[in-house]
């Protein structure tokens, strides 16, 4: 009894580390930080700002599709709110309503938006269609080529909970959703969301504890009957989960082996207090739960049954066998036969596992290195949980009712294997024979096995996120986007006298600097020697304006980034150094080459989305 005190006091001061559990299934945990690929799509996303989007899919059912009064206000509303959400910037919102279009406003040079006022007479809203024709740039971004559908991009703040702020997404569509315009959801974001949210419906995590943002994104408002096979496994993940499914299996294929409830119950104390040593460690340790974390509990379970199942079995053909004999005798019997071949079994288990902690991956890392501890753990426990309970329960009540016989379905399933293996003695060649034909021929399928990396193909198609995502691939130019950046680094360096340098006016050498409109908006670092025991003096700004004047190009730089000793360090000294980053993208040679590139990527439209 002490022990199981003991056992069950620490069980309980681990559980608590559950609920600092946190969930890491975006696409970024899944790979290394270092990775050559990783490391190129975060330049380019810090470059050019680009974040994660949910992408909010607007269908009317109005006949002219889009090119109605009350669809366009819907996406003004929309996103007039969605800008409204903690840490989204206004560059994060993209829609018709925030899109410039060809007018400017009364009086001013200022461009109006696309939706900048109610569009109501028929006139403005053929007028926003031949707008739209014209820019041409919005036709599988914004709005599908048939005019039917439109969407709003929003860009998921780095810091953000993606599960909750995908909820607030959801609860402001509620708000405006009418039942003239159909309103979804999809984007990378809300896949990652789902999976973790399916992830704690599968480890049976009640929904009360799933939080308000994943019950409003993982729920449906209504209940109804399965109707499918898609139903049914959403129903069962829903309301009972794989784990506790999976338990629920154990326990009657003990009943049926053992023919007895409380020997088909007992393995559940040990099986619990498994998972909460592992996953409140876990919560403890500030390691959260990604996507290759979430078959663990079954492998646990399945781990820890499989030890009770050789020790129950031993011991109740003990108890039927020796019916006279002390149960404390048959136990310490049981544990003496069973205990070395049992721990080797769970310690080949634990070896394989663990060594998943060498992988670069860290889900990979934490997925072997967890399931190895939970592996040890269970071991632990069917050694001592198991012994103790047994020690304190009455023999008469793990006796089934009927004794077994011959004519139980285990029996009958044992003789048949029993024949089915003197049948592979007597004829042991012809079986080694057929094993290493089938073997050698499996290599061959390794040539049809296929990468499965898709977030979308990852749900079932039945379901709506598949068929939302689905729509806006074959409507847009797609839900994911591969990031092409081209970069034309051009770099002048030269000297120049220092007394070409009036503060904030430079003069530069037309030969060194070519094309000088190409300059103005570009960085520019000036630095002047200083004396051996100084540092340079460094002044780091960029061209605001530039004038040809012959042989020399003046330009003018803005007056930040110069450090404090330039002045007097410039002044002592005969000559300067400059460095300009030329934006050089602004060459016609290069424009053109990026046109090309373009069209050939459009002219490849079947590798794509």
């Amino acid at each position: 009894i002490r022990f199981l005190f003991v056992a069950a006091l620490v069980t309980l001061a681990a559980a608590p580390g559950m609920l600092r559990l946190k969930l890491r299934t975006d696409g970024h945990a899944l790979v290394s930080p270092t990775a050559p690929e990783v490391t190129a799509d975060k330049a380019v996303r810090d470059r050019f700002g680009i974040r994660d989007q949910l992408v909010v899919l607007i269908q009317p059912r109005h006949l002219d599709g889009i090119f109605n009064a009350a669809t366009l206000q819907l996406v003004r509303d929309l996103t007039a709110e969605f800008k409204q959400l903690p840490d989204v910037a206004p560059a994060d919102v993209m829609s018709l309503a925030t899109e410039p279009s060809f007018r400017v406003r009364p009086g001013t040079l200022i461009q109006q938006k696309l939706l900048e006022s109610p569009l109501k007479t028929q006139s403005e809203l053929d007028q926003l269609r031949k707008d739209l024709h014209r820019i041409e740039l919005y036709d599988g971004t914004l709005v599908s080529a048939d005019g039917r559908f439109t969407v709003i991009l929003v860009g998921v703040p780095e810091a953000a909970d993606r599960a909750q702020f995908y909820a607030k997404i959801l609860q402001i569509i509620t708000t405006k959703k009418t039942a003239a315009d159909e309103i979804a959801v999809t984007g990378a974001p809300v896949a990652e969301s789902l999976f973790g949210i399916q992830i704690l419906e599968d480890l049976g995590v009640p929904k009360a504890l799933l939080g308000a943002g994943a019950r409003k994104a993982g729920e449906k408002s209504e209940w109804k009957t399965p109707a499918s096979l898609h139903d049914l496994r959403v129903f069962v993940a829903r309301h009972i989960g794989l784990v506790p499914l999976a338990a629920l299996v154990m326990m009657l294929v003990l009943l049926v082996c053992f023919r007895n409830v409380l020997a088909a119950l007992l393995p559940l104390p040990g099986v619990a207090a498994t998972m909460l040593l592992v996953f409140g460690l876990m919560g403890w340790l500030g390691v959260p739960i990604y996507l290759t974390t979430a078959v663990m509990p079954v492998l646990l379970t399945v781990i820890s049954v499989t030890n009770d199942i050789y020790l129950f079995s031993r011991y109740f053909n003990l108890l039927r066998e020796k019916p006279g004999v002390d149960h404390l005798t048959l136990l310490q019997e049981t544990f003496d036969r069973l205990a070395r071949p049992v721990a080797c079994t769970s310690l080949a288990a634990a070896a394989g596992f663990l060594s998943f902690g060498f992988s670069p991956l860290v889900p990979v890392r934490v997925f072997g290195l967890f399931t190895g501890v939970g592996a040890l753990l269970g071991l632990f426990l069917s050694l001592t949980v198991v012994p103790a309970l047994l020690v304190l329960i009455n023999p008469a009540w793990l006796r089934p009712r009927h004794q077994q016989g011959e004519n139980t379905a285990v029996a009958w399933l044992a003789a048949k294997f029993a024949v089915g293996g003197q049948a592979v003695v007597q004829r042991r060649w012809w079986v080694i024979g057929f094993s290493l034909a089938v073997l050698a021929l499996t290599p061959f399928g390794l040539r049809r096995l296929v990468v499965q990396d898709s977030w979308t193909n990852g749900f079932d198609p039945e379901s709506e996120f598949r068929r939302v995502t689905q729509r806006v691939n074959d409507n847009f130019f797609g839900m994911h986007l591969l990031f092409v950046c081209a970069e034309a680094p051009k770099t002048i360096r030269g000297e120049i006298a220092a007394a070409s340098i009036y503060s904030p006016d430079i003069g530069l050498p037309a030969a060194l600097v070519g094309e000088p409109t190409l300059i103005a908006g570009s960085p520019i670092k000036l630095s002047v020697a200083a004396p051996s025991e100084q540092a340079s003096a460094v002044w780091q700004t960029h061209v605001e304006m530039v004038n040809d004047g012959g042989e020399t190009v003046f330009a003018r730089l803005a007056r930040t980034g110069m450090a404090t000793n330039f002045s007097s360090t410039l002044a002592k000294a005969d000559r300067a150094k400059f460095e300009i980053a030329v934006r050089t993208h602004f060459q016609p040679e290069l424009i053109r080459a990026l046109g090309d590139f373009g069209a050939f990527i459009r002219e490849r439209r079947q590798d794509a989305v």
